[in-house]
């Protein structure tokens, strides 16, 4: 079982420790991947060969992982935590905070194939973990939690409700959205206009006066969040993906062609005038994932 590690993408951590997050599998040998290079691990201390003083980006967890340790300055692991099974999340931004998601062992044995989970935090300045102040499930589907740069968590909690939450910081507690109904996923906004396909086929954006909002999933559909005057808007049309030229001049949104198909249409926009400069239709494949990317910002706008 091939067994990969999280490290938070800051190098210089506060204090004598850098922090490691290694998912171990008990089901066996496995492996630790670093630039470093890789070495077949059985036990926590034949890791540190593999762990140099470059730091990596995130790499993909393989579960089953059921131990947590924290890698010391000296070169020694630490364990942190141990659970049935233990999903890995995203570090916060500011790099203080690691999110996973735990499971009992009886939590895996039920007939629910999509287990809620427990919500923890990794506090990378004491190297001690705390259990989340209010419910959230893992993101199977929808995105339930989100980090800012302020350093705070907005969370979509079980019972449908959006919270802000300083992970790790019980004087704090968490701050409660006045919302129109129950909501399932929360993101931060994109960096441009929300761009919409209405329903005679023109694109149209949607542009949030406030600079500080959330984008909103729920029952009743999406909603823009305006967290300056503590009001939701209701979105007519669901937003397609979009990337967005630097200078803020032009988006690519991509949608499908047809519905259920895995052919993808990307149209390069004026997002000063919705008009639709150049498209292409392409087919999705695992290999491709490069191509929006591509197709919007090699070639230069005029």
């Amino acid at each position: 079982m091939c067994v990969q590690a999280h490290l938070p993408k800051r190098k210089n951590i506060e204090g004598s420790e850098r922090f490691l997050a290694v998912a171990l599998s008990i089901a066996g040998a496995g492996c630790v991947g670093a630039r470093t290079g890789e070495v077949a691990t059985s036990t926590a201390a034949q890791i540190t060969p593999a762990i140099e003083e470059t730091a990596t980006a995130t790499l993909v967890l393989r579960p089953p992982v059921r131990n947590v340790w924290r890698w010391e300055s000296a070169g020694s692991l630490v364990p942190v935590t141990t659970a049935g099974r233990i999903w890995l999340g995203d570090w916060s931004p500011d790099g203080r905070f690691l999110a996973y998601w735990s499971w009992r062992p009886e939590d895996l044995r039920s007939e629910d194939p999509y287990p809620e989970g427990d919500l923890h935090f990794l506090a990378v300045e004491t190297g001690r973990t705390c259990e989340s102040m209010v419910d959230v499930g893992y993101p199977y589907f929808a995105t339930t939690l989100m980090g800012t740069v302020a350093g705070d968590m907005w969370a979509a909690t079980l019972d449908g409700h959006v919270t802000r939450t300083v992970p790790c910081d019980q004087a704090r507690p968490p701050i409660y959205l006045d919302l129109p109904g129950p909501i399932h996923s929360v993101d931060l906004p994109p960096a441009g206009p929300l761009i919409l396909r209405g329903e005679t086929g023109a694109l149209t954006l949607f542009r949030v006066e406030s600079a500080d909002w959330l984008l909103l999933g729920g029952e009743a559909g999406l909603y823009a969040y305006d967290l300056e005057q503590g009001a939701a808007t209701k979105l007519s049309e669901v937003p397609l993906s979009a990337e967005y030229s630097p200078d803020g001049r032009y988006a690519a949104p991509t949608e499908s062609v047809d519905r259920g198909s895995n052919y993808l249409r990307t149209t390069i926009v004026g997002l000063d005038d919705t008009e639709e400069l150049a498209s292409v239709v392409w087919q999705s494949q695992p290999a491709m994932a490069w191509a929006r990317l591509q197709l919007g910002w090699t070639t230069r706008l005029s």
